[in-house]
């Protein structure tokens, strides 16, 4: 990976392994999303006792 001013050029062959990495980290976010919106439902009938 070379960075010419705000650019960087980046070798298809890194780019395969950071599109893959950012695969999962998205898949990670949406997990945590999901587990938040399932606790804050919980959180939520619970208050409702």
């Amino acid at each position: 990976m070379r960075k010419i001013g705000n650019v960087y050029i980046v070798p298809e062959s890194e780019m395969e392994t950071i599109n893959w990495f950012l695969k999962l980290l998205d898949r990670h976010r949406e997990q945590d999303k999901t587990r938040q919106e399932d606790q804050d439902h919980e959180t939520d009938s619970q208050l409702d006792l």
